[in-house]
């Protein structure tokens, strides 16, 4: 007990320093720093008294062992520490971890963990119209996680289907509309289902009906984010509820762009589409100094040497945002810029995996700076495919980076409780910024690195992508 008060009133502290943070921007003085860093400062203190004295406990019932080897009340405090040690391993994906204390928690069971390590959870799963389902687990295969076998399960509801630990995809067919999927990550003895933070009963999972092929649903439910060591800036790991939202597939291309500009230049001359133009950094957003576009004929056109399915470049939040409203004006449908969480689960599931396709990197995954060191522009949005989430999202490890609809915060995204909460569009000093590219390392690749920049910032590798809310069934 004493150890679980010390890490919760060091939790209590490092929420407080996280508040004070977040209402400072970036580049706010170090002197206005000062309240918050005391306050990390005495969380780490407690965090280090807390495992001091968990160390002590564990040197305890060693020493009990030691002299009376067949002690099960001994036994049994030591196998449920490395159970929650063996939690912890699995959830950062320590596959080492996970191994060496599985050993550990074998050697002092006596019994009562054995359906832990048996290793089998339950599928709970309600949907808003009835679809048959099916199974399929991801395995990994090539370093990348690629789904198996598919097992009819039956018609939805799903009601405490019981498989392996594990992340699995759940195929959904209803009698109208695509084939489905959404995938659903089980520990072990536990039941995954989706139940929004606060409430005892599950949520009803609305399945869209006008989802096309080149966009992606992303259903509500929880996902592990941050957690990762080697992606700067991730923060700690933490389960955090996301509401469902549908994403645009790829970036989008310099052929969507020039449909916004040229109907920008019909409906207010060339001078409004001059302002949103793909331009070099530095320079007005006026005129035609520095156009990425050529002009013909007094309308904006792709230039030779760009691909038509290349992700735009070279444009500001702003202008990225004025895309956003065109294509909601016209389309009838809430399009904006991601929030930085609604990013992070799109490329990482549900399952906190480092990668979009799975937990190990290879140059040969996505387009970074270690492929085609000459090259000086992004690839066609369909050149990269192995760079595809489980939702089936592309190009979010390399290529282009994405704009995000957040103000930066250099303690972590919007987070209300344990829902992710849409930042307000208001004026920032920086925006955050999600994703890899061609002229940034393999570090950047990692799903939950986070990044910055200036609002009125165009750089030849950031781009963007949008997302719409989920329409549900009219019947």
């Amino acid at each position: 007990p004493e150890v679980e008060r010390l890490q919760m009133a060091a939790h209590d502290l490092r929420e407080r320093a996280r508040v004070l943070l977040a209402a400072l921007p970036p580049a706010a003085p170090v002197e206005d720093k000062h309240q918050a860093w005391a306050l990390q400062q005495r969380a780490e203190t407690l965090e280090v008294q807390a495992e001091l004295r968990h160390v002590a406990v564990l040197e305890k019932l060693r020493g009990a062992l030691n002299e009376a080897p067949d002690t099960p009340e001994a036994h049994d405090r030591l196998a449920a520490h490395y159970v929650e040690r063996h939690r912890a391993a699995e959830q950062r994906r320590d596959a080492r971890g996970q191994a060496a204390l599985e050993t550990l928690l074998r050697t002092h069971d006596t019994g009562r963990w054995e359906d832990y390590l048996r290793g089998e959870g339950l599928i709970r799963l309600i949907t808003d119209r009835p679809a048959r389902a099916s199974l399929r687990p991801l395995r990994e295969i090539g370093r990348r996680l690629v789904p198996g076998d598919a097992v009819e399960v039956g018609p939805t509801p799903l009601s405490d289907v019981r498989v392996p630990h594990g992340t699995w995809l759940v195929e959904l067919t209803p009698a109208s509309g695509p084939t489905l999927r959404i995938p659903v990550h089980v520990e072990r003895l536990r039941r995954a289902d989706v139940t929004p933070p606060g409430e005892t009963i599950p949520e009803r999972v609305v399945l869209p009906t006008d989802l096309s092929a080149d966009e992606a649903w992303v259903a509500a439910g929880w996902a592990s984010i941050g957690g990762d060591p080697l992606a700067t800036g991730a923060g700690p790991r933490r389960r955090v509820w996301v509401d469902a939202f549908i994403m645009q597939r790829d970036p989008v291309t310099h052929a969507d762009y020039l449909r916004f500009l040229a109907d920008l230049t019909a409906r207010d001359g060339l001078d409004a589409a001059l302002r949103h133009a793909p331009r070099v950094a530095g320079l007005p957003a006026r005129g035609t100094d520095g156009l990425r576009y050529a002009l013909c004929d007094g309308h904006l056109a792709l230039g030779p040497d760009l691909d038509p399915d290349g992700p735009v470049s070279l444009v500001d939040w702003t202008s990225a945002s004025a895309y956003a409203a065109w294509l909601s004006a016209r389309t009838g449908l809430a399009w904006r810029l991601p929030a930085e969480l609604e990013w992070e689960k799109a490329a990482r599931g549900v399952d906190g995996r480092f990668f979009p396709w799975g937990d190990a990197f290879d140059p040969a995954f996505c387009r970074v700076r270690a492929v085609h060191r000459t090259a000086r522009a992004p690839d066609p949005v369909h050149a990269w495919p192995s760079d595809e989430s489980v939702y089936g999202v592309r190009g979010l490890a390399g290529n282009a980076r994405d704009w995000c609809l957040d103000a930066y915060c250099a303690d972590g995204p919007a987070i209300h409780g344990d829902r992710a909460v849409l930042a307000e569009e208001g004026p920032a000093d920086a925006r955050a910024v999600r994703g890899g590219s061609w002229s940034r390392d393999a570090r950047s690749a990692r799903a939950a690195a986070r990044d910055w920049e200036p609002p009125a910032e165009r750089s030849s590798d950031l781009g963007f992508r949008l997302v719409r809310p989920v329409v549900p069934s009219r019947g």
